[in-house]
């Protein structure tokens, strides 16, 4: 919330940064996209789809967790925006 405050309000932003926080942080950000510059969309776009499929690949229900398994239905849900957001489409 604290960084995305700062993007709201013209403040430096670290993308990448913003895009390696737990799945906690998703929601928030994945919400926050439309708002953030076209670069940062990129990065976080980019990281998150890596992330995404990297997690796919690794499931195991025995590392199941409600936090990633929501993270990761979102960015399901969103994957064409994400892929759209980091040059993909």
């Amino acid at each position: 919330r604290t960084n995305l405050a700062r993007a709201a309000e013209g403040k430096a932003f670290d993308a990448g940064y913003a895009a390696s926080l737990g799945p906690d942080a998703m929601p928030l950000l994945l919400d926050a996209l439309p708002t953030l510059k076209p670069e940062d969309q990129r990065i976080i776009a980019e990281v998150l789809i890596t992330r995404f499929d990297r997690a796919k690949a690794e499931e195991d229900w025995r590392t199941w967790n409600w936090s990633r398994s929501r993270a990761m239905n979102l960015i399901e849900e969103r994957r064409y925006v994400l892929e759209s957001w980091a040059g993909l489409h």
